[in-house]
């Protein structure tokens, strides 16, 4: 019937509620939640998504042998590679009208971009998981948070009707600025909405924090603020923290796989969100143990539209105790080294961000992007690296080239390379993008700074 091929209603109710009470759950009350979902979730893929079902019989798999998490280990792994070279059809579940799903392409950070689709009750799960996260933080209902994000055209299937009323109701108000805006622009229309909690990647937040520190100290006193999409150094947070004389707080998620774990305010290290996601850690091919560092592959419990299922991230994360010390019943990590995104310094007085040109590469009607590179060589070059799944159309590479000739602005010389491969850099990490002229990140490795004090 319907109700067996998306995630219900009830299901909804459920992740809500167990997310309210996460902090009265015991241990094993939350791995039994984990196992049973991803119970349902393995019989749904092998029977409903053609994708799984092929992987499944190739490997001789039945899903009645996936019955804890610690039986995944029985099924390959699927690399975004694998997800962008299937046929779309492939990837959803039969008897799920595609027209009627939410689809979000992913950031880019990966420098491999990937389609996401949900169901309207699934994107309500992944905003519940989410919030657990944001309140664990301090943020209350009646705060305005700024979110600086890449705008996006909206979703007309991503009915927002309850949150609206919520929001005329004074609670939960969200407002997004685009993150591309000068950094005094920014500081001047967040000075006008006085927000409780601003959230941005690391990159953007600091751009602001070195604008108001030399223009306006203490322009803006935001209760609590919130880093994601890229790596959070120590430097990068000291200077946000200082600059803003708020606590930053580190989440680190997906589009793929929603919120998959978020800083610890009270103990360090991170929670994994172990009723949304089963979080694996492989170092070598093996589960790595707390204290070793490894590649993360995930499972999303709660995606049932389009499901993934051991899928390789490409983060890499050290692995942490379980459950949490400050008493929370989640498995832990110690670090998210994620991977490295620089901006790019250009001549003509642009800080270039390099997810700008990602919408670029998905306009074209047949996917054809791989992977890619952004490396600024010089503060008026920059060279484009691209792995093309297929030999590319002329007209792709010219609609890119120009896209791409128009966002950075005058005076920048841009090459365009097709290459076979990208090698990872000296410490087996990729870069989406690397500037050679100046860069923005901390270079210091295995640095860690206090843990942030949640706003009173």
């Amino acid at each position: 019937g319907r109700e067996a091929l998306v995630i219900r209603a009830t299901d909804v109710a459920r992740a809500w509620w167990h997310a309210a009470r996460y902090r009265r759950a015991a241990r094993d009350e939350i791995a039994a939640l984990q196992d049973a979902r991803l119970r349902r979730l393995v019989a749904h893929a092998c029977a409903r998504v053609p994708y799984y079902h092929a992987l499944f019989a190739r490997h001789g798999i039945e899903p009645a042998q996936v019955r804890t998490a610690a039986d995944l280990a029985r099924i390959p792994v699927t690399s975004r590679r694998d997800l962008q070279t299937a046929p779309p059809a492939g990837l959803m579940a039969q008897g799920v009208d595609p027209t009627r799903l939410i689809v979000h392409s992913t950031s880019g950070l990966s420098g491999e971009p990937v389609r996401v689709r949900r169901t309207w009750l699934e994107e309500r799960v992944t905003s519940a998981f989410r919030l657990r996260a944001l309140h664990d933080f301090g943020l209350r209902a009646r705060d305005t948070r700024v979110r600086l994000a890449l705008p996006r055209r909206p979703d007309p299937r991503n009915w927002e009707g309850p949150q609206r009323v919520i929001r005329a109701l004074g609670l939960h108000r969200k407002v997004m600025l685009d993150r591309r805006l000068p950094a005094r622009e920014l500081l001047r229309r967040l000075e006008a909405l006085r927000p409780g909690a601003i959230s941005g990647t690391p990159g953007t937040l600091v751009r602001i924090a070195q604008a108001m520190a030399q223009d306006r100290p203490g322009a803006i006193r935001p209760r609590l603020i919130i880093a994601g999409g890229d790596v959070l150094t120590p430097l990068l947070r000291r200077a946000i923290a200082d600059s803003f004389g708020a606590p930053v707080f580190d989440m680190y998620g997906s589009y793929e796989l929603g919120t998959i774990a978020w800083e610890c305010p009270r103990a360090g290290g991170f929670h994994v969100a172990d009723d949304g996601v089963v979080l694996e850690v492989l170092k070598d091919g093996r589960a790595a143990g707390p204290g070793e560092t490894g590649e993360v592959v995930a499972t999303q419990l709660h995606a049932f539209a389009a499901p993934f299922i051991r899928y390789r991230l490409g983060d890499v994360v050290t692995r942490g105790e379980t459950p949490c010390r400050c008493g929370a019943p989640f498995s832990t990590l110690l670090a998210v080294q994620g991977r490295v995104q620089d901006y790019l310094p250009l001549a003509n007085g642009r800080l270039f961000n390099p997810s700008e040109l990602v919408p670029l590469m998905l306009e074209h009607p047949g996917p054809w992007v791989a992977q890619h590179q952004l490396i600024q060589e010089r503060a008026d070059r920059v060279v484009l690296r691209i792995v093309p799944l297929a030999p590319p159309p002329a007209e792709a590479i010219a609609a890119l080239e120009r896209g791409a000739r128009d966002r950075l602005g005058p005076g920048i010389e841009l090459q365009v390379l097709l290459v076979p491969e990208i090698p990872l850099d000296t410490n087996g990490k990729f870069q989406v993008s690397r500037s050679l002229v100046e860069s923005i990140y901390d270079p210091i490795e295995g640095d860690r700074s206090p843990v942030p004090q949640r706003p009173p």
